[in-house]
């Protein structure tokens, strides 16, 4: 589908509806929204409290010369985890605004868009839609819906930088859709960052050779893009605490992503060269046997401590183990259960004609356990550790993945603590 220049023209008078008063477009505001100087000043601070290494100022430079230069470029920055690419990538974003530069971000995830300010996902930023029913995928047209929000392509067509984080993860079908919709990215400088050894693009049902497809690597505009690679791992050489265990599981780690350590004591006969999947025993690793005994590592002494409890959780492949796991922890929160209970009939959007509420007796409501809406019964109490499950607030925070402590639990709504859950 192509764009009409006639979409673009539309006001509110032709509709007959009166013109707002004293409105600014999304360009407008983000021209505004930086101060040159308060830029400057922050990279400063940035640059004082994480002086770049050597390889980093390597990076910060290119980037820097390509976006002063006014050159069409696609970077690709890999680094595995802690070794700076977020501060990497707010330093090239407050030099570009010093400049008075229009930088935009965006993450693949909303949780990853939170560790910068004003940073959206890939899918928002680029009005790319979210498939979430699998019958929708094969008719799904690849375009970002530009016509229907003509202020974010004014402002997409006039941004110079464009920052995207974990884009590794993203299907490479949003990126070349962007690529040609955007007069194929010219006079814009594109940094992209991540880690190949992590999460790769979500293909439902897919197979490994389907996620290698959606994989960025297998477009063909992979070719243009600039590797640039961050190798030292910045957490150890800031850590206080002894290192040479750490150092031994980072390395562990970076060669299991390479493909390139293979346990010796396995059998290789057994190890499927297809799937590449193999068991590994990590040395210096606790592990246990029991339930019992993973709630005594995890929760010492049967008591859920907030401060220590936030950095804890189990992982669960089902809902069915989920709510297990739940119910053994939350037992060892001593304050009042609260029971929250879902409404019995659908809401006139979902059912317009009333169809379902006909159809569907409450037995068969109070069983419906969807991945993506929480049970008809839901138990929480006062000082429970939760995780959201879609975002709420991603500027404040409350975005999908986010751990939160529940504060106050009223009959319709639940106020929790974020911000201030490391002072709980």
């Amino acid at each position: 589908m192509s764009l009409k220049l006639h979409d673009f023209d539309k006001r509110l008078s032709d509709y007959g509806l009166p013109e707002p008063q004293n409105s600014t477009t999304e360009l407008e505001r983000a021209l505004l929204q930086y101060d040159p100087n308060e830029q400057r000043i922050l990279l400063e601070h940035l640059n004082s409290i994480t002086p770049n290494t050597n390889e980093q100022k390597h990076i910060f430079d290119y980037v820097m010369n390509e976006i002063n230069n006014h050159n069409t470029s696609l970077i690709f920055i890999q680094g595995f985890g802690g070794s700076g690419k977020t501060t990497l990538a707010k330093k090239n974003l407050a030099a570009s605004r010093s400049s008075g530069i229009l930088c935009l971000g965006c993450a693949s995830t909303g949780l990853a868009a939170t560790n910068y300010e004003n940073f959206d996902t890939a899918h928002g930023l680029f009005k790319y839609p979210v498939n979430e029913d699998d019958d929708d995928n094969e008719d799904q047209e690849n375009i970002c819906k530009f016509y229907e929000h003509p202020e974010r392509y004014e402002l997409l067509q006039h941004a110079q930088v464009i920052i995207w984080d974990e884009f590794p993860s993203n299907n490479k079908d949003i990126f070349e859709t962007v690529y040609h919709q955007l007069n194929n990215l010219q006079d814009k400088v594109i940094v992209c960052m991540g880690d190949f050894r992590q999460i790769a693009p979500i293909i439902n049902n897919g197979d490994r050779q389907e996620i290698v497809n959606a994989s960025i690597q297998s477009s063909p505009l992979w070719q243009h893009f600039t590797i640039l690679h961050l190798t030292i791992n910045m957490r150890l050489l800031q850590s206080n605490v002894p290192c040479i265990q750490q150092q031994d599981f980072a390395d562990l780690l970076i060669a299991i992503g390479e493909g390139l350590h293979l346990n010796k004591d396995a059998d290789m006969q057994s190890w499927d060269k297809i799937s590449g999947e193999q068991s590994y025993v990590l040395s210096n690793v606790p592990f246990v046997l029991t339930e019992e005994s993973a709630i005594e590592l995890i929760y010492p002494n049967a008591v859920i401590d907030p401060q220590q409890s936030k950095e804890r959780v189990f992982l669960a492949i089902s809902n069915k183990d989920v709510d297990s796991w739940n119910s053994k922890i939350q037992q060892l929160n001593t304050n009042n259960e609260v029971s929250l209970i879902s409404k019995d009939t659908l809401s006139e959007v979902d059912d317009p004609h009333g169809i379902l509420n006909e159809m569907l007796s409450e037995d068969i409501l109070h069983q419906f356990n969807n991945n993506s809406s929480p049970p008809h019964e839901l138990k929480l109490k006062v000082g429970d550790i939760c995780i959201i499950t879609r975002n709420i607030a991603k500027q404040q925070g409350l975005a999908n993945n986010a751990r939160v402590i529940i504060n106050n639990i009223q009959r319709f709504c639940i106020s929790v603590y974020f911000r201030n859950i490391e002072n709980y």
